[in-house]
């Protein structure tokens, strides 16, 4: 009967999960899309939010803007390292100024400290609007011209661009 008992006793054991306290990074937006922007006149501004959502303090390296032109920059507070604690999120403005019609892209890097994920990209695009004129040919020669004769050159003026020209 003591075996019994012992077999069928309590049992003060219990399993219990052990917790590692990890950062988690959250970036929003995946992809920063500007749409069509009116070149020379108008600024695409969007923002980009990098959030803690782990337990422990996420670290951020300095963002990195990888763009084939100089059409997209970020606020300076881009250029800082940041600790964000759990729960915890930054918000930094992207400019996209377009020059001329059209397209262009490019990614943002952050790198992190989490675990899991430790570096994320986010996709940038953007599209200028506006007219763009092409004139052919660009220069030609009259020659000598005598004296009461004419000469005609015919040139040809394009609009490739997406918005209307207007010529004065």
């Amino acid at each position: 009967m003591w075996l019994l008992g012992v077999l069928l006793g309590c049992n003060d054991i219990q399993l219990t999960k052990i917790q590692d306290p990890q950062p988690e990074i959250v970036v929003l937006p995946e992809v920063i899309d500007f749409g069509n922007i009116r070149s020379g006149y108008e600024t695409g501004v969007e923002q980009l939010t990098i959030v803690n959502a782990g337990d422990e303090v996420l670290l951020l390296d300095p963002l990195s803007l990888i763009a084939g032109t100089d059409r997209f920059s970020m606020d300076h507070d881009a250029e800082a390292e940041w600790e964000l604690q759990p729960g915890e999120g930054v918000q930094i403005d992207v400019y996209y100024e377009p020059q001329t019609y059209e397209s262009n892209g490019g990614l943002i890097e952050v790198v992190s400290n989490d675990g899991e994920t430790p570096q994320v990209e986010v996709l940038i695009l953007g599209s200028g609007d506006a007219p763009v004129m092409t004139v052919d040919p660009l220069t030609f020669d009259y020659g000598t011209i005598s004296m009461g004769c004419d000469n005609e050159e015919r040139i040809t003026i394009r609009n490739e661009g997406n918005l209307p020209l207007t010529i004065d």
